[in-house]
This record gives C-alpha cells, structure tokens and sequence, in this order.
C-alpha cells in the first residue's frame, strides 16, 4: 500500500497553475484543473527533460520543449513527439484543506 505525504494545502493550488513538486525522491507536476487535483511525473519520456514550465491546455500538461501533451488524468500522450508514450500519475488524497500525494 502506498505511502501518502502532505504536499500542501489545497487553497496553495491556483486553478490550471503548473507546480513543482517531490515526492520520496521523484519529481512531480501538481496541477488543480476545475477543483481536482493531479499529480503527474515531471519528466517528459521524449527526451528526458522536465515537464516544469509547461502549460496547461485543458485536460492536458503541455511539453515545454516539444509540445508533447499528455493527460493529467491518465499520463498519456495525446499529441507530439511523445505520441505512444506516457508519464508516471500518482493518487491524490483531501483530508480536510490538506492535500496528500501517494509516493512511488
């Protein structure tokens, strides 16, 4: 069974605002998209570079190298390069404002 870490408070999470993040070592995104929270790898599988500065375009995490984007709520690439491909995603938990990750 996964470990669950404290990341936060959920009122630190702008909507569709990209967060850097890690956890037991393993670098993640954190996304609020629409009031969920996600938390994805944050190493594009194109090239092996980070996911840090990239956008968000609905639904998706977009690539800030190459424009790979990929699904917040499955990891997979939808577009780009990395067609085929897709990133690490991680469950997230509410208990009450505090918001946890469950580690790799």
């Amino acid at each position: 069974m996964a470990e669950f870490v404290k990341v936060g408070s959920l009122s630190q999470f702008q909507p569709d605002v990209v967060y850097e993040g890690e956890i037991s070592g393993t670098r993640v995104i954190l996304v609020n998209r629409n009031g969920t929270l996600h938390a994805v790898s944050n190493v594009c599988p194109h090239v092996s570079l980070p996911l840090t500065g990239g956008t968000v375009n609905g639904d998706n995490i977009v690539c800030p190298f190459h424009g790979s984007e990929f699904s917040l709520s499955t990891g997979e690439c939808v577009t780009g390069p990395a067609m085929g491909d897709s990133i690490s995603t991680y469950e997230v938990r509410m208990e009450g404002d505090d918001v946890l990750i469950a580690g790799p």
